[in-house]
């Protein structure tokens, strides 16, 4: 029990927290703004679009500091495919 407590300490002086890391998600969508609207959703955040080019968009949510981006690609078929992948809080 006092080792346990102990380490407790020892993070919370050392200025570790004990958050779960963050998770990793992807998913394709029809349009850039699809992916921003479901990254802005899934996180539960304003997102802070820190570089746009075109096809591509890419930052972080505002609160967390978490990573996206979303990137258009064009298929064989001539169709327009978004890639977003994301970082949402852990569990």
């Amino acid at each position: 029990m006092k080792k346990s407590a102990f380490i407790v300490l020892l993070l919370v002086l050392s200025g570790c927290d004990l958050k779960p890391a963050p998770e990793n998600a992807a998913r394709s969508f029809s349009s850039i703004q699809r992916c921003l609207d479901h990254v802005a959703f899934d996180t539960g955040e304003r997102l802070n679009i820190t570089n746009r080019t075109p096809g591509r968009v890419w930052g972080e949510t505002a609160e967390h500091g978490l990573s996206f981006r979303c990137e258009g690609r064009v298929t064989e078929l001539k169709q327009l495919e978004v890639e977003g992948r994301w970082q949402r809080q852990g569990k």
